[in-house]
């Protein structure tokens, strides 16, 4: 899956990723291109700061999310 946002131009993407039956990966790609990777071992640990991180962005001005969700 994929997230969109939106601030003053810039775009910020969030995506999560199952790479394996129980690993998981949660990854933020900032405006200028910086990433951070985070995994798990289990869905309900992902779900959890996915909802924390997505809950800062707005927090910190972007809107969204835009586009397709993939």
């Amino acid at each position: 899956m994929f997230w969109w946002f939106e601030r003053k131009g810039e775009l910020l993407r969030v995506e999560v990723l199952q790479v394996s039956e129980q690993l998981f990966e949660l990854r933020t790609i900032a405006a200028d291109g910086t990433e951070t990777l985070e995994t798990f071992t289990n869905a309900q640990d992902l779900a959890k700061r996915q909802e924390e991180v997505i809950a800062k962005i707005a927090k910190d001005g972007w809107s969204g999310p835009h586009g397709w969700i993939i």
